[in-house]
């Protein structure tokens, strides 16, 4: 996923400005860090809660995650 473009872009539009002084762009690497942060709390959340796992009969495509559980449910002989 493509996440925190802007705030990337001002970090490193400020490192190029203070020849990649980290000292000066602080408020920028926190924006950053915290807009990654909350992305990534956000799709855990996302996950714990995705109630798209479970095929809808008839259904004519497939996630990867609801194929798993349809082949967890019934699986093949060996």
């Amino acid at each position: 996923d493509v996440v925190c473009i802007p705030q990337m872009m001002e970090m490193l539009s400020c490192f190029k400005t203070n020849d990649f002084d980290q000292s000066k762009c602080g408020p920028q690497i926190t924006a950053f860090q915290s807009c990654y942060d909350k992305y990534v709390d956000d799709r855990k959340t996302k996950e714990l809660n995705n109630d798209d796992v479970i095929p809808t009969p008839g259904q004519q495509k497939l996630s990867k995650d609801q194929m798993n559980v349809l082949l967890q449910r019934w699986p093949q002989p060996k």
